[in-house]
């Protein structure tokens, strides 16, 4: 078991820059609640980086609200017994449109900030 774990640790380490790069992107798009196109666009680009990682990404077309992503393992889909993990999230935020381009994206120290929003 500790060795998987080390495994997990090495693997998130070397994954870092991308993983804030994509941060950097998901942020720095306007997709408040209402905003379909802009929840939309957030969740394009999560099923693309899902897709390069290998994961099957499926969307289910909603007419009012971002479409709803679907992304599995093929161990997700298989009668092996192995063990799911479910993970659940939203891609809106209460921010207007615009609000992406007044508080940009940014790293500093180590910190990963939405600019205005900093103290």
């Amino acid at each position: 078991m500790q060795e998987q774990s080390t495994a997990i640790s090495t693997w998130l380490a070397e994954q870092q820059g991308s993983m804030v790069k994509l941060l950097s992107e998901l942020v720095n798009i306007d997709s408040g609640s209402y905003d379909k196109a802009g929840v939309d666009a957030v969740g394009a680009r999560l099923a693309g980086f899902l897709a390069k990682q290998g994961l099957a990404v499926t969307t289910t077309p909603n007419a009012h609200f971002g479409d709803i992503l679907r992304a599995a393992t093929e161990s997700a889909r298989d009668d092996r017994g192995r063990h799911n993990i479910l993970l659940m999230g939203h891609r809106d935020t209460v921010f207007s449109k615009g609000e992406a381009s007044r508080r940009p994206f940014t790293v500093e120290a180590g910190r990963a900030y939405a600019q205005a929003l900093r103290t």
